[in-house]
């Protein structure tokens, strides 16, 4: 609830802010823990590579991953910072808050692979505990009956 009101209360300083400074913005520290049967990942998504005609994870953003193995499932809450930079289109800064949720197809020796199958998009999270490496990937696809999705638009990202 806590994070929830924050990301309000940025939403509406932020909206105003059209001359902000960027280079003074910082988020999460990348940090991987393990608590019984759940894993809890922190940090920014760094893009790896991208094939699209815009950014899907802004330069400014944190990102929040915790899986549960028990109910095999996992949970990626976004904090993005939409900027004139990112989006040519886009006059001014956007904090954009976001989750996901993911389905976990593997879980062993500390190797966790999840799926989301957005309308358009197949969505892939690799985590590797042991090597402490989160990736990210997108596709998208026509799979599911999205006439207008392009499957060579795709990206990678990294947690830093």
């Amino acid at each position: 609830m806590k994070k929830l009101i924050f990301i309000k209360c940025s939403i509406v300083l932020l909206s105003g802010c059209n001359n902000l400074n960027t280079n003074n913005i910082s988020s999460l520290n990348k940090s991987m823990s393990e608590k019984g049967d759940l894993m809890i990942a922190e940090g920014r998504w760094a893009v790896v590579d991208q094939k699209s005609s815009n950014s899907l994870i802004p330069k400014i953003n944190s990102v929040s991953i915790t899986c549960d193995k028990t109910k095999m499932t996992c949970s990626e809450l976004q904090a993005k910072l939409f900027t004139p930079e990112d989006f040519s289109d886009l006059n001014h800064n956007l904090l954009y808050p976001e989750q996901f949720f993911y389905k976990v197809l593997e879980w062993e020796e500390g190797i966790i692979i999840a799926v989301r199958k957005a309308p358009v998009a197949d969505i892939r999270l690799r985590i590797s505990i042991p090597d402490g490496v989160v990736e990210k990937s997108f596709r998208e696809t026509k799979a599911r009956g999205s006439e207008t999705a392009d499957p060579t638009i795709h990206a990678n990202w990294v947690l830093k």
